[in-house]
């Protein structure tokens, strides 16, 4: 199986070039890790938008619509939600659908829509992501969101994990055996890289220490959404 990561979102490649590939976006810090949450505590879909402008126009098109997202790590005036995944508890967003934009999480995950269902993926649901992999033949596209623009090590690692659970005989381009490298260099200590990560830092600044360590735990959802038709289900 091949396996191809690209380290930011303005990274993705042409998609023409990879026409066959399975999609995977990521934004472990926090959106991709918010998204896996809130689906796993009941909303019915949440609908990935550019602009919060966009965001607005969907959620009002939508009967009982919420509204969540950020810009530079804090909740949009007027939204419901910011992109701490702790907001999203069952009794907040069960049955509900949350139209939902973010710095660089949603952009990821537009940018590699044309190739079909985008499976989301974190640290928080690695494993069912590599089983759902490996029950295909699909070769496999990862988009890291990064941030701003720059790679970063939490989305990097996650690639990596991914990459490294589908086994040795997965055919790696550059990208994904860097990552796999990360990974194996710090499987056992996930939580100390997102603390060294630079935008871990900065979430750690913020008083976001509580969402750092959430979004640091292997495997805490075993569902896999998909963004496909216009929502992630």
């Amino acid at each position: 199986m091949r396996v191809a990561v690209f380290p930011t979102a303005a990274s993705a490649p042409p998609v023409a070039a990879y026409a066959g590939f399975q999609p995977v976006a990521i934004d472990v810090l926090r959106a991709t890790t918010t998204i896996i949450t809130a689906l796993a505590n009941g909303a019915a879909a949440v609908v990935p938008c550019l602009t919060p402008e966009a965001a607005r126009e969907q959620a009002a098109a939508l009967p009982g619509a919420r509204l969540g997202g950020e810009r530079q790590n804090r909740r949009l005036p007027g939204f419901d939600f910011g992109n701490s995944p702790q907001e999203y508890t069952p009794a907040a967003v069960a049955g509900r659908t949350i139209c939902f934009t973010t710095s660089n999480g949603t952009r990821a995950i537009a940018a590699v829509a044309p190739l079909g269902p985008v499976l989301i993926a974190a640290l928080a649901n690695v494993g069912a992501v590599v089983r759902r992999l490996a029950a295909g033949a699909a070769p496999v596209l990862i988009l890291c969101a990064g941030s701003d623009g720059e790679l970063c090590l939490e989305d990097t690692v996650c690639a990596g994990a991914i990459a490294d659970g589908l086994g040795p005989e997965a055919e790696c381009n550059d990208g994904a055996w860097l990552a796999r490298e990360l990974y194996r260099q710090h499987r056992h200590d996930l939580p100390g890289l997102l603390r060294t990560a630079r935008h871990g830092r900065r979430l750690l600044g913020e008083g976001f220490g509580a969402d750092l360590a959430l979004c640091a735990r292997l495997d805490s959802h075993s569902l896999v959404p998909a963004y496909s038709g216009g929502a992630i289900r």
